[in-house]
């Protein structure tokens, strides 16, 4: 048969079929004692048994206009925890579905907490607020995949910046990575080779010399290039860095040349280090492309590359893909130290849980102990900063009954609790924040999450950093 033969054939069935739909009687053909059906519907999974959480309040919460007028910096207050006791949290709260449509009179805000104790678990990172005029301050936002692409962290920064000052969007790596940022554009030529802690297939490398960001590059011949220019998606303070600084390690010596506009800028001869150091470049004014050229027989590992200014807040996007934020203990403390002596960190914000929750564990006892492990590792490196940790986002699982949270989501935050708790951190509960259980699939219905009901878009990445400053603020 000729293959026009065959397509004409199989049209004639389906127009059949589709005619015998149309004429089929609803409720069926009694053929003797069976009632025979013709199911032409597509079946879709029963959620009208199913609460879902209101979280109306949570997504109708406007995004500020960096216009709007901000408190003055010398107002802001570290309000203390009334002295009651530990922080209790209730981590199940339900609504209907339905009542979404429902616009509230006001905003939902969930607040930061802390167990009770005679300081402020964040009164260090607010005082350092107050001088940031005459110096910087950075906020390190360490996270699993929920932070990729800085989706959280480039709102936030946003907001912070035009309240107290800075500008740039903080350290990127040398690579750009998968998950691009949306602050910067960034490329790279071909050759590098880039090694992370928190990447499986890298066995130890560099006796765990993986730096601030957790990872490092170097290229492969005699040279290599980055190039940074600015992104349509930036907000106003990112594009207006004035200040870069690369931080290296080198067994040999290298040069390195800066290039502003297509223009020579700068020229430099490296002198090998067995230490990690950096080299810094200002600019006169905000760069429109700015490209590092790296000529050297062995190439020197490039650690991170930051990209700002001399005073204000500094937000850096650190994404971990993949981790359940256990990696740190594993990093070189003798390195982290030598790069932390660069960088002034006021706050490191420590957001992981969604891969701990895929695991599906009975209890989490090891991930409290843990994640402790973790914090206490961060105060050897910066005992002058702020911890502030972030639980773990909703997480659905698809059931007969449509999507509902996974049940290791409340043991994960219980958890990451009990763990800030007991070291003194504060805690923001976010799982909370967005609306708590079953609030995932109401995010996914608002355009606010991806379908993997699990990770934020960019627009649910600017709420939750807008609900997150207000909890700061």
């Amino acid at each position: 048969m000729k293959p026009q033969h065959i397509l004409m054939f199989m049209l004639a069935i389906a127009v059949a079929v589709a005619v015998l739909m149309l004429i089929f009687p609803a409720d069926g053909i009694k053929l003797g004692n069976i009632n025979v059906h013709f199911s032409y519907k597509v079946v879709e999974a029963d959620t009208n048994s199913t609460n879902y959480s209101n979280i109306i309040q949570a997504i109708n919460q406007p995004i500020i206009n960096i216009n709007d007028t901000l408190p003055p910096v010398d107002t802001v207050q570290t309000a203390r925890q009334p002295d009651s006791g530990p922080a209790q949290t209730t981590l199940a709260t339900a609504g209907s579905k339905a009542s979404v449509k429902t616009k509230p009179a006001a905003a939902s805000r969930r607040a930061i907490e802390w167990e009770s104790a005679s300081e402020h678990p964040l009164d260090q990172f607010f005082g350092q607020l107050r001088n940031c005029n005459s110096r910087k301050v950075r906020i390190l936002h360490y996270g699993d995949s929920q932070i990729e692409g800085d989706r959280i962290t480039g709102y936030l920064r946003n907001l912070i910046q035009t309240h107290f000052g800075g500008s740039g969007p903080g350290l990127m790596p040398t690579v750009p990575p998968v998950a691009k940022s949306s602050a910067i554009t960034h490329t790279a030529s071909d050759g590098w080779q880039v090694h992370s802690i928190y990447n499986r297939r890298d066995t130890v490398q560099h006796g765990c010399r993986y730096g601030i960001m957790g990872r490092y590059a170097q290229f492969a011949g005699s040279e290599a290039w980055i190039e940074f220019a600015p992104s349509a998606q930036a907000y106003r303070s990112v594009r207006n860095f004035t200040q870069c600084n690369v931080y290296y390690g080198a067994e040999s010596g290298f040069s390195v040349k800066g290039f502003v506009d297509g223009g020579l800028r700068w020229f430099e001869e490296i002198e090998p280090s067995a230490e990690t150091r950096r080299f810094q470049w200002t600019f006169d004014n905000a760069p429109g492309t700015f490209r590092i050229e790296v000529e050297a027989d062995d190439s020197p590992v490039f650690y991170a590359i930051s990209l700002d200014s001399p005073t204000g807040v500094a937000v850096d996007n650190l994404p971990f893909r993949g981790s359940i934020g256990t990696e740190f203990v594993r990093l070189d403390l003798a390195q982290m130290k030598q790069m932390a002596r660069y960088l002034q960190v006021g706050l490191i914000v420590y957001q992981f849980g969604v891969n701990a929750v895929a695991y599906d564990l009975r209890n989490y006892n090891f991930y409290e102990n843990n994640l402790r492990k973790q914090l206490r590792y961060l105060k050897k490196i910066w005992p002058r900063a702020s911890i502030l940790v972030i639980s773990s986002s909703d997480m659905s699982e698809r059931s007969d009954k449509g999507y509902v949270t996974k049940p290791s989501v409340i043991k994960v935050i219980e958890a990451q609790q009990n763990a800030a708790f007991a070291e003194g951190c504060a805690f923001w509960n976010l799982y909370e924040a967005m609306g708590g259980y079953n609030s995932m699939p109401v995010w996914v219905d608002n355009n606010l999450a991806r379908k993997d009901y699990t990770h934020f878009n960019r627009t649910g990445g600017h709420k939750v950093a807008q609900m997150l400053y207000d909890a700061l603020m």
